[in-house]
């Protein structure tokens, strides 16, 4: 036929079948690629012939619905010569229709796609390789990375362990030392001391230093955020400094722009350790001359406070080729200045990673001879209008401070039980605290912590020690914070384990603060002085009180002690939330209100916490009203746990 003559002339195999799909016609392609003549296929169906193993079987029954329907089809599929080798094709089937429109044969045009398969199949095998190849290098590097993340861990929890040992002994040097500098002594003495307690701080320096660059590298040093004002900060450092300065002769100044923002928020501390490297490093590299501090306001489009902060000095400079080394991490810009002026090399990386941290970048301006400028642009965030600045504690140094006097006068008569295993470090603190007028109680381990407490409840607060050799200082919290009559008590770390880490587990446990050793005293009063109650303690409640209102009668207390927790509950929850979104007044008012019903059933200690958050409205104190605050429910708990059973038991 026509159609034969056709299929004749193409390299396409073409296969022509009747209606029900027995081979009438195959051309010369098809017998060359499979090895079937003509005359072996005729009245066989293809798939009889051709499918094999690997063929699709989804496919072919697609094929052989489209057959049954008579559709045109297009699929790809594996077919098996003679020989049983396989090759892929891509075919189409046709249908033939008579003059009546019934299907009289198809037609099958196939074509060899076996090397493109071939080719596809490759790519795929390259491309699974590559994938094992990406899998087992990411595999490496994920392990590498683990590796590194774990030595870095391992050196980073090595740092602290020595940190602790090395702090323990130091705090008895430092303690003792400041305490014996405080009786008469001769004047040899006197020298020897002052260089006993300067050479221990600076011992101590090193080892901050240290273990600040660890904690950095690994990770771990969070930033606090609490109103503080910026000049203050400032003024603070240079009145550390101003001694140092004076002695070599220098002129020591700073500078305040008209715009500075009287408050922000951000970590008061962390910013004054920069200030204290830079201004420090400026006086220590300048023999003749000034050295001067300027603070400014910068332009911020990212609602954040931007200020610069510029340390100028006269001194020595620095070169060129330098100045890239300056901030590598136990490096100096000329190892030559290690001998002649010391240091650990540590400084400036600390100070550039914690300005990283604060959202700004370093600008080192200096040339031999005439002096050097470090600038640093450092982020705040904004303070609220009820936000007022905070003071932070000093970073070293010596000098007065205005708020350490009034809060002597504050422990003056607190009963404060120190838990400490150390001898030395008993003594240290002991002194310490009774100087100031404290009582001081000493328990040496966690058991003997509680059975002070077990046995005497009039304590005004704890110094408690993380490590003891019985229970541990978190778990004695723990357990204060666990009974009724105790879990208003101030407890305070007292601790040579120096990190984030340590200090978060301190709170987490329920510890009210946390210091660190070696104690620096003024640090410790101010401390001391935020937490204690400015006034003796009164009691959880007076069941008298109740009883006066209403005698015995069960069932009237009953129903006004529900009556009183649930307006508390009610009252305590529109005080969170005003301290968080409203105003300080609006707090007052509401703290006015939960006083008059604390009173009205007895419950002295939280109506005296109240009266504290009201006076906190009025004068606007933000920290003290924040400080109540968190008292407030522990206090509420107390109180419900007291009508509940009026005494508890460790």
């Amino acid at each position: 036929t026509r159609l034969s003559i056709v299929a004749s002339s193409t390299d396409n195999l073409v296969v022509i079948t009747d209606a029900q799909g027995h081979i009438e016609w195959v051309n010369r392609a098809f017998v060359e690629l499979t090895g079937y003549e003509l005359s072996e296929v005729i009245g066989r169906k293809p798939g009889e012939l051709l499918q094999g193993t690997d063929t699709d079987r989804a496919a072919v029954g697609r094929i052989s619905r489209a057959l049954r329907e008579g559709h045109s089809i297009r699929e790809e599929l594996v077919n098996y010569r003679r020989n049983r080798r396989p090759y892929w094709i891509v075919l189409q089937i046709t249908p033939v229709r008579d003059h009546a429109g019934q299907v009289e044969r198809f037609v099958s045009v196939q074509a060899d796609i076996s090397e493109r398969k071939r080719q596809e199949m490759a790519l795929i095998d390259q491309q699974a390789a590559l994938e094992e190849r990406v899998q087992v290098r990411t595999a490496e590097l994920a392990r590498a990375k683990e590796l590194a993340e774990a030595a870095t861990q391992a050196k980073s929890e090595f740092l602290a362990n020595m940190s602790h040992e090395i702090r323990t002994p130091l705090n008895a040097i430092i303690g003792l030392s400041y305490l014996c500098l405080k009786t008469p002594l001769q004047a040899q003495q006197q020298d020897y001391l002052s260089k006993i307690e300067q050479a221990g701080q600076g011992l101590m320096r090193i080892v901050s230093d240290i273990l600040d660059f660890s904690k950095i590298e690994a990770g771990g040093m969070q930033l606090e955020a609490v109103p503080f004002s910026p000049a203050q900060v400032s003024s603070r450092v240079l009145a550390v400094l101003t001694e140092g300065a004076r002695a070599k002769g220098l002129e020591l100044s700073s500078s305040f722009a008209p715009d500075l923002p009287a408050t922000v928020l951000g970590d008061p501390l962390r910013l004054e350790q920069v200030l204290l490297n830079l201004c420090g490093n400026a006086i220590k590299f300048t023999h003749q001359g000034s050295v001067a501090l300027h603070v400014e306001h910068q332009p911020s489009s990212d609602g954040t406070v931007a200020l610069a902060f510029s340390v100028h000095d006269t001194g020595i400079g620095i070169e060129p080729a330098q100045l890239a080394r300056l901030f590598q991490p136990f490096t100096q810009a000329d190892s030559s200045t290690t001998r002649e002026y010391g240091g650990t090399g540590l400084g400036l990386a600390i100070s550039r990673r914690l300005v990283e941290s604060m959202g700004g970048s370093f600008d080192v301006r200096s040339e031999p001879g005439t002096g050097s400028v470090f600038r640093f642009i450092a982020r705040f965030r904004p303070a609220g209008p009820t936000e007022m600045p905070s003071v932070a504690p000093r970073v070293g140094g010596a000098g007065a401070d205005p708020e350490v006097e009034a809060m002597r006068t504050r422990i003056a008569g607190a009963r404060l039980l120190v838990v400490e295993d150390n001898e030395f470090n008993q003594q240290v603190i002991r002194e310490l605290l009774e100087g100031a007028g404290a009582q001081v109680h000493l328990a040496g381990t966690g058991r003997q912590a509680l059975q002070c407490l077990q046995d005497e409840a009039s304590f005004d607060g704890v110094l408690m020690d993380m490590q003891m050799p019985d229970i541990d200082g978190l778990e004695v919290t723990r357990r204060i914070r666990q009974t009724p009559r105790l879990d208003q008590l101030v407890v305070i770390a007292m601790t040579a384990n120096a990190t984030v880490v340590d200090r978060q587990r301190c709170l987490a446990a329920g510890m009210n603060d946390f210091e660190t050793k070696p104690i620096v005293p003024d640090r410790l009063y101010r401390t001391l002085g935020r937490w204690l109650p400015k006034q003796p303690r009164p009691a959880v409640l007076d069941r008298s009180r109740l009883e006066a209102i209403l005698g015995r009668d069960a069932g009237k207390l009953a129903a006004l002690i529900q009556v009183f927790l649930r307006t508390s509950r009610e009252t305590l929850s529109q005080m969170t939330h005003t301290l968080d979104t409203g105003t300080l007044p609006d707090l007052g008012r509401l703290a006015h209100k939960l006083k008059g019903s604390a009173s009205a059933i007895g419950a002295d200690e939280l109506a005296a916490s109240c009266q504290e958050i009201e006076s906190a409205g009025r004068s606007g104190d933000a920290t003290l009203a924040r400080q109540a605050m968190w008292r407030l429910p522990r206090l509420l708990q107390s109180v419900e746990a007291a009508l509940a059973r009026p005494q508890g038991s460790l």
